[in-house]
């Protein structure tokens, strides 16, 4: 079971957390809209033609190793 820190000490003992609890706490913060995935993002969507385009912010692409012309899959939630 992998262990993470969480700054700080608690009674005088580092406090470590499982990667299950890490993973509730992150869920249950992102429903109270208080966190947001690094990579997240709100765009607006540009008409080109007939098709709708949305553009990635260069530092999300790099992250993703996105580059032009590289063909994506695109699928609802």
């Amino acid at each position: 079971m992998c262990k993470w820190f969480i700054g700080g000490k608690h009674d005088g003992r580092e406090v470590f957390y499982t990667t299950e609890q890490v993973a509730r706490a992150q869920e249950k913060a992102r429903r109270l809209g208080v966190w947001a995935s690094p990579l997240e993002e709100e765009r607006e969507l540009k008409q080109f033609g007939g098709s709708l385009v949305v553009s990635i912010p260069k530092a999300m692409a790099k992250s993703l190793n996105l580059a032009p012309r590289q063909r994506v899959r695109i699928t609802p939630d």
